[in-house]
């Protein structure tokens, strides 16, 4: 198991227990290693961020040093090699940053403790979810939540911290979960939609068309939907899309998840299975550290707009993998896996053909260390007659990052992806599994292979710290993230 640590500097407050520092704001602390001679790494390495604690997990020649410079998105500084003086660090100081992940979301305001599985009322998420101003949200007891309507974040500034919930956690079933407004931070919640509601009762046609996992939508709050980050969730069993985005979403950083199993011939009346789609007007979208599992298409999908696509695993894609339509896009593409199960009736229809396929009238794309099993290349050419531009520079890049090498997702993607890594529920577990053995496939319903699994029910009080926002030990990181760090710990 790799262990996340974390920076500890006053500039960056945010859930570092959740995202590290963004580069993105001024005053923000460089991701560059601090030298710190008393602490030493292996033998003969004493160089260390204070950023990170190592386990031995990741060794220098696993990481690749990116910088690139994203102050209007042009081409910039930029330099790429295998990093020397890293030393061994574990996965959370290189998956640091992300667009919107300088934001503290909720982490200055009121803390609001869930304290049951009720669709709503006192003690419910959705009354936390509910309620005005900065707040952090916080669990006293794991386990499945049905809920009974979609569930809306319609107020900003909001930290859902599912990592401090008893494990195994905290799973929302049979509706969507819906991103309305701005600063919106979550880690460590499973959200399985399926296809049938709190009663089991089937899907309708109708309702289909709109039955995406989670939804993340501009255009609701006058003041726009930016600042949202998705960190080590496990989102699947959507009849549409697992996400959708769309309505002028920007800062956008989706990390360390699992996206699997959108369900193909469904309620939906199509052949579907996508997983997820960035409508236009989008822009500034980081995507890092992911698993885009038995995806038809769409991993993702982005019309126009900027994307960053760090150390992502694609496994057994349908049509296309990575793809990009109707408008003119820059994306930046590192470290990433494209892999297959080996028996072909497990795939569809042989898989895709490449890594990234473009329908933009003008695509230009940074491609590095990308890998492709099977031969497959890592870009179409041409497609209906319009070129791929490829940089030598990446022109989308969110701060300075330390990305694993394409090798090191393919060997060890499945220690950090999805909720509650150490007590993965069993789909999770199937489904990296599958990753791991070449197997697996598609899904019609998730009563192909077992239903909604029963999540354990635990209860447990929480101590929520004294004087949360102060630093009482001086360290420059806040009292609340300390002991939001420390949940985080004993769960990935």
């Amino acid at each position: 198991m790799i262990k996340k640590t974390w920076m500890k500097n006053s500039t960056c407050i945010l859930l570092a227990s959740l995202f590290g520092c963004g580069g993105s704001s001024e005053g923000n602390v460089s991701n560059e290693p601090v030298v710190k001679s008393d602490v030493v790494l292996d033998d003969s390495i004493t160089l260390v961020a204070e950023k990170a604690v190592v386990d031995g997990s990741v060794s220098a020649s696993d990481l690749m040093n990116i910088t690139g410079n994203n102050q209007e998105l042009t081409e910039g500084t930029f330099t790429s090699s295998n990093s020397s003086n890293f030393g061994t660090q574990s996965k959370r100081s290189i998956h640091q940053g992300g667009f919107g992940t300088d934001s503290v979301c909720g982490l200055r305001g009121e803390i609001i403790k869930v304290t049951n599985l009720n669709d709503s009322g006192a003690g419910s998420l959705r009354d936390a979810i509910n309620q005005k101003g900065p707040r952090t949200i916080v669990f006293e007891v794991s386990g499945a939540i049905k809920l009974e309507s979609r569930l809306d974040i319609d107020s900003p500034f909001v930290t859902i911290a599912g990592q401090t919930a008893p494990a195994p956690g905290i799973s929302l079933y049979h509706e969507t979960l819906r991103v309305n407004t701005h600063d919106v931070c979550m880690q460590h919640l499973r959200v399985r939609l399926g296809d049938s509601d709190h009663n089991l009762n089937s899907m309708s046609s109708s309702e289909a068309s709109d039955a995406d996992a989670v939804v993340i939508r501009g255009g609701r709050d006058s003041e726009g939907t930016y600042n949202v980050v998705l960190d080590n969730m496990s989102v699947s069993w959507s009849v549409d899309e697992a996400i959708s985005v769309f309505g002028g979403v920007s800062n956008l950083t989706i990390r360390d998840s699992i996206i699997a199993e959108p369900l193909r011939y469904n309620a939906h009346g199509k052949d579907h299975a996508y997983c997820l789609l960035i409508r236009s007007e989008s822009e500034k979208v980081s995507l890092i550290g992911n698993l885009f599992g038995h995806c038809q298409r769409r991993s993702p999908r982005m019309d126009g707009g900027t994307l960053q696509y760090v150390n992502n695993f694609i496994y057994n894609p349908g049509e296309y993998a990575v793809s990009v339509h109707d408008l003119p896009i820059d994306v930046t593409m590192v470290g990433n896996v494209m892999d297959f199960p080996d028996d072909s009736a497990n795939r569809y229809a042989g898989g895709a053909n490449e890594l990234f396929t473009s329908r933009s009238p003008d695509a230009k794309v940074y491609f590095y260390d990308n890998k492709s099993f099977e031969d497959r290349p890592e870009h179409d050419a041409r497609m209906q007659g319009e070129p791929v531009v490829v940089q030598s520079v990446p022109k989308v890049w969110e701060g300075n990052v330390t990305a694993l090498t394409a090798t090191k997702v393919e060997e060890s993607i499945g220690d950090w992806v999805g909720a509650f890594p150490r007590h993965r529920d069993e789909v999770d577990a199937r489904i990296i599994e599958g990753v791991r053995t070449h197997t697996g496939t598609y899904l019609d319903s998730q009563m192909d292979d077992g239903g909604y699994v029963y999540v354990e029910e635990n209860q447990r009080s929480l101590t929520l710290p004294e004087n949360p926002q102060n630093d009482d030990d001086g360290d420059g990181t806040s009292n609340l993230v300390e002991w939001l760090q420390s949940y985080t710990d004993a769960i990935e």
